[in-house]
């Protein structure tokens, strides 16, 4: 086999690059998000020293999160692209 050959045959993949300051703009984002997922977390693991309307908020508020990423997911095309989008 030729190396024309080799090339005309194989499969480039495209990636999406965001513009410089819309990445920071969700790398803020994406940190605010996780501090309030790990306040949520800690609150969920005090559940019996907090009134049961903070623990709700909690759960709600993982629950809308994982909601979004299940969308981003499926959007995507699945855990290996929302990784390769997300880590580059």
């Amino acid at each position: 086999m030729r190396m024309g050959d080799a090339s005309s045959k194989s499969t480039v993949a495209w990636k999406d690059i965001p513009p410089p300051r819309g990445r920071v703009f969700v790398s803020c984002l994406d940190a605010i998000v996780s501090f309030f997922v790990l306040a949520a977390i800690v609150n969920l693991a005090s559940f019996r020293s907090v009134p049961l309307i903070s623990t709700l908020a909690a759960i709600a508020w993982l629950l809308l999160v994982g909601v979004f990423i299940h969308a981003t997911l499926h959007s995507e095309g699945g855990i290996r692209q929302f990784a390769v989008n997300r880590l580059g």
